[in-house]
């Protein structure tokens, strides 16, 4: 048996309790009574035994010798407080209990092998602890409050070395004076998480390759910031849908007042400093299926009263540009909706010297364009009375010109600063259409659709009414400007009924009668000049002598251009000739006509007894002036029964017979 002794202090780690309690046992009995003498002469004897055996092992270890001179001495102890008897408690024995250099000894410092705590109950370990080896508590699985620090104060911590230390700095608030490290052998992988109780998922998380994650405390996390691969935040959310769009990834919502400064203030300032690359780029690779905008201000306060949107520039660029390659007939490169009455919805300021304020620039897209325009404008509304343009020199007025159209650089129209009209071709009154009869530096002036039926105040109203020009003056006279001029008192055609005639017929005061000139199967021409455009569908003359004896479907009236195509012609003139008085001769189709256009009636009769018409002057000077395919009046051909599809004007012979004529 090993001869009983006290535990070594910094030696016994783990077996103290046994060695105390063996060494007590040699006075005790295990109800604490102490034991009988004869028993502690037994004892006596077996600690000398012991020291026979210490002596024989002396010489192989100096430590089992000292052990040995220990228990001797402890035996002695034992024997000299047998007297007292102690006795031991239930429940073991008190640290009170123990001499203050055991007690000493077992609160000494020092620990150089693990320390389990094991939370079997409120446990205090009092003085400075110093573990060199590693302090489990409550291993496995921690419970709560396994280790109290009861100090409330905000210095209560536990402090690692002599620089590192975690202390409770508040109330529930846990910090450290030092740097804190999470390191783990695998990236990507959680290194810091915060949750609330309860929650399946980490509100906020750090990871080991700087990631950092945000969730509701349930589902997945939907929220992340994280390096770039090539440098700068990356700032990502869940992809949402149409139905269940994500909410913003980013939102700034300041709970003060901001600064105004355009340099230092806002609610959210990049400062590009003298980076020489972008400050601000808005991205996006969506397609037909997006449906938000790639950037919106809004203010939803009616009272707001800065600008929605402002820049400030002081560089040699463009201050705003916008490069638009977008298509569809809604897809504007600009596009600026106003609902403002109260003022204009685009104000553009400029003090330029060579510039416009506003420049506007159509570009040929490479394919037909003539619906296009550098300018488009439109007033909608029913009732509107805007104003298509309106333009104000306000200050003193210009002396530049109000209007100028160029084409191709060179001036067309101008209005100058006096509001005159300046063009450099021609001008179309009443119609859209040109219609300058291939002249050049001409006006073209429709018929009036309402004739002028009051004075002017000053000066003459000019106007054209059945092709021919007009003016009324202040007095209420009506003047037609006609080759021989004078007052509208002279009938026009028209104010007969008539689109043409060839002369006046008050003029044709006479009667020919053929054989003599022209002779059966003749052909007779009379030029006329169309007073108005329309269409003509009858051929008018006057006969004084009734024909007879007329060959059958021989006898014709026609209307020919002056390249000698046939325009229109009549039915047989037998059953009108046979009487007198005027005739109004019908056209098988109406006959298209242009106003101050020369025609040609033509007329041939086939009879023994011709018919008389009503004719003007008799004699040689009738055509003067004109020459073969411009006569006034003339013939061609002979024995002719028919109407030609063509004639040769140039073939006409000149006649001394003024035949009247009209059409309708």
């Amino acid at each position: 048996m090993a001869n009983p002794r006290l535990p070594t202090p910094g030696a016994d780690d783990g077996i103290w309790g046994d060695l105390l309690n063996d060494f007590l046992a040699v006075e005790h009995n295990s109800d604490g009574s102490l034991k009988r003498a004869e028993d502690i002469d037994a004892a006596a004897v077996d600690a000398g035994e012991a020291r026979v055996k210490a002596s024989a092992a002396q010489q192989a270890a100096s430590n089992a010798q000292s052990t040995a001179n220990a228990a001797q001495n402890n035996a002695t102890n034992a024997l000299n407080t047998a007297n007292n008897a102690y006795q031991k408690p239930s429940s073991g024995i008190p640290e009170s209990d123990l001499t203050s250099s055991v007690q000493t000894k077992l609160n000494a410092g020092g620990v150089s092998d693990s320390v389990v705590v094991h939370n079997t109950g409120a446990e205090t370990v009092g003085g400075a602890k110093t573990f060199t080896g590693r302090m489990v508590i409550n291993e496995p699985g921690a419970g709560a409050a396994t280790l109290t620090l009861p100090d409330t104060t905000a210095s209560t911590g536990i402090t690692f070395g002599s620089d590192t230390n975690i202390f409770r700095s508040g109330n529930s608030q846990l910090q450290t004076s030092s740097a804190f490290f999470a390191v783990r052998a695998t990236l990507g992988v959680a290194a810091v998480g915060v949750t609330t109780s309860g929650d399946p998922t980490r509100r906020f998380q750090i990871n080991t390759d700087g990631k950092l994650l945000w969730s509701a405390g349930s589902g997945a996390q939907d929220t992340t910031v994280i390096r770039d691969t090539t440098g700068g935040l990356k700032i990502g959310n869940t992809a949402g849908t149409s139905g269940s769009p994500a909410t913003p990834t980013l939102s700034v919502v300041p709970t003060g007042v901001t600064s105004t400064s355009t340099s230092a203030g806002g609610a959210l300032l990049v400062n590009n400093g003298t980076n020489t690359g972008s400050g601000v780029i808005v991205y996006t690779n969506a397609g037909s299926g997006a449906t938000g905008r790639l950037m919106s201000v809004r203010s939803d306060n009616p009272a707001f009263s800065q600008p929605g949107f402002h820049v400030d520039y002081e560089g040699t660029g463009t201050a705003s540009t916008i490069l638009h390659s977008g298509t569809g007939t809604a897809s504007n490169a600009l596009n600026i909706t106003s609902s403002n009455t109260d003022d204009s919805a685009v104000g553009i300021n400029g003090s330029e010297i060579t510039r416009g304020t506003v420049k506007i620039v159509h570009n040929y897209p490479g394919v037909a364009d003539p619906n296009s325009s550098a300018l488009s404008l439109r007033a909608n509304g029913t009732g509107t009375a805007a104003q298509g343009i309106f333009f104000d020199a306000e200050d003193g007025g210009t002396t530049g010109n109000l209007m100028k159209m160029r084409n191709n650089g060179v001036d067309q129209f101008i209005i100058a600063p006096n509001g005159g009209l300046y063009t450099g071709s021609n001008v179309q009154i009443g119609s859209t259409t040109q219609d300058f009869g291939a002249g050049s530096v001409v006006l073209g002036l429709k018929n009036a659709t309402t004739v002028p039926t009051t004075n002017p105040t000053d000066g003459v109203i000019i106007y054209s009414e059945g092709g021919v020009l007009k003016y009324r003056d202040p007095s209420g006279s009506i003047f037609s400007l006609t080759g021989g001029g004078g007052s509208d008192a002279n009938p026009q055609p028209t104010d007969q009924g008539f689109k043409a005639w060839n002369f006046d017929p008050v003029v044709a005061a006479n009667f020919t009668a053929p054989p003599t000139t022209p002779s059966t199967g003749q052909p007779v021409l009379m030029k006329f000049k169309a007073a108005v455009s329309g269409t003509i569908n009858n051929i008018h003359l006057y006969n004084n002598v009734n024909g007879a004896g007329f060959t059958s479907s021989a006898s014709f009236a026609a209307i020919y251009n002056m390249s000698g195509n046939l325009l229109g012609s009549t039915a047989d003139l037998a059953a009108t000739l046979n009487t007198s008085g005027a005739k109004t001769i019908p056209l098988t189709s109406g006959v298209a006509i242009s106003v101050g256009t020369y025609y040609y009636v033509w007329i041939v009769v086939n009879a023994s007894t011709m018919p008389q018409f009503a004719r003007g002057g008799n004699h040689g000077g009738i055509n003067i002036g004109t020459s073969a395919g411009t006569f006034r009046f003339c013939t061609l051909g002979s024995s002719i029964t028919s109407v030609p599809s063509s004639i040769s004007l140039g073939s006409s012979t000149a006649l001394s017979i003024s035949y009247w004529v009209a059409v309708s």
